[in-house]
């Protein structure tokens, strides 16, 4: 990865969490300023960078959203192990999301490693009348995992920002990143914990889950060379990476020398 010359620290954040618990909203709130309401599962993962001050230092987030659904785990569990931080996230409205998000914990730690920082997020806190889990149950599992426990609503955006900036704390305060680059990778990660299944998985063959996620990750590779190519360049940056994330199944993706991205059949 190549050093971002403007800023003080370049931090790579992963959003975890079961299907529609809400991390792409938040991601759309926090790197947008946008709000919608969650719907369907994201093609692969999507990426995008944001730019803030913190406590005198220029700070870079990377922040990456994958699917919740069990048959992309394989996917996103290999951009755990090179994460800076992580925001677990599950629905207040929900008692399986909250339930479930043990196992992504167990998960996460396994293969990011006990020091990684991480949040619980609780979602869509301004949906009282259909709240289902109460604020003393994800302190009590905040606690027991050791983290930090955050409500949010993409909706309102209230405390968006305060979960992106105490993770942000946290990890300038561990000295996870030096200033302009990434930290290096972490062991090989151990084997997966199991989770509670999804209700709303999709029954798919080996082989066509396994081609989707090879042309997932050819993806993955081709947004990590742009990003490589391009540096700084941020406006470039986006666009190459929106056209990746947009391009329909089908296609191929290159990238020339020049970090631009083509298309092909």
């Amino acid at each position: 990865m190549a050093a971002l010359k403007d800023c003080d620290y370049l931090f790579k954040v992963f959003l975890v969490g079961p299907f529609q618990c809400g991390k792409s909203s938040l991601a759309r709130r926090f790197l947008d300023n946008t709000f919608t309401e969650p719907y369907g599962t994201p093609l692969g993962i999507s990426f995008k960078i944001k730019a803030v001050d913190l406590e005198g230092k220029r700070i870079k987030f990377m922040v990456f959203d994958g699917p919740g659904q069990e048959r992309f785990h394989s996917l996103t569990a290999a951009y755990y192990k090179s994460v800076h931080g992580l925001l677990l996230i599950f629905n207040l409205t929900s008692t399986d999301s909250f339930q479930q998000i043990d196992g992504y914990f167990e998960d996460v730690r396994d293969r990011a490693g006990k020091g990684t920082p991480m949040v619980l997020v609780g979602t869509m806190s301004d949906m009282a009348k259909e709240r289902k889990v109460t604020y003393n149950e994800a302190m009590q599992k905040a606690k027991a995992y050791g983290v930090t426990y955050i409500e949010v609503s993409s909706k309102t955006d209230d405390n968006v920002s305060k979960a992106f900036l105490t993770l942000a704390k946290d990890i300038m305060h561990r000295a996870v990143a030096k200033p302009g680059t990434t930290t290096p990778a972490a062991p090989a990660p151990a084997p997966a914990a199991k989770k509670p299944a999804d209700p709303e998985e999709r029954k798919e063959s080996p082989a066509s889950v396994k081609a989707e996620r090879d042309a997932l990750l050819k993806r993955i590779e081709a947004i990590e060379k742009v990003v490589r190519l391009l540096g700084a360049d941020g406006s470039l940056l986006a666009d190459n990476i929106n056209k990746i994330c947009a391009a329909p199944k089908g296609n191929g993706v290159v990238v020339d020398a020049e970090g631009n991205v083509k298309l092909t059949e």
